[in-house]
């Protein structure tokens, strides 16, 4: 369908499906399969995320500092669970989230 690609774009965009109907030539009959199917594909694609997780560790050398937070990063008795997240470029702007995972 030729105007799912139109409907993707308000999407990423965060435009509403209203202004899609206004702003594009889409018949009445084919706009609200041609959102539907763009929000699909949209959705069932992978996003692309920056996750960090920081901590502060005391060491001599840095490759020590890297070796002893890999130790805690495994350790599954760490309490160590919280990761900032950020949704990379062309996705809908957001920011930094903290999110804490359990195994």
């Amino acid at each position: 369908m030729p105007y799912v690609n139109q409907a993707k774009q308000y999407i990423q965009e965060n435009k509403s499906f209203r202004a899609f109907e206004n702003e594009c030539d889409v018949p009445a009959h084919l706009s609200g399969e041609a959102w539907s199917k763009a929000a699909v594909e949209l959705n069932s694609q992978p996003k692309a995320y920056t996750v960090r997780w920081e901590i502060e560790v005391d060491a001599e050398t840095a490759e020590q500092a890297a070796q002893l937070a890999l130790l805690m990063m495994r350790d599954k008795n760490s309490t160590d669970t919280f990761f900032d997240v950020v949704q990379h470029e062309g996705e809908p702007k957001q920011d930094a989230v903290q999110i804490e995972v359990s195994l």
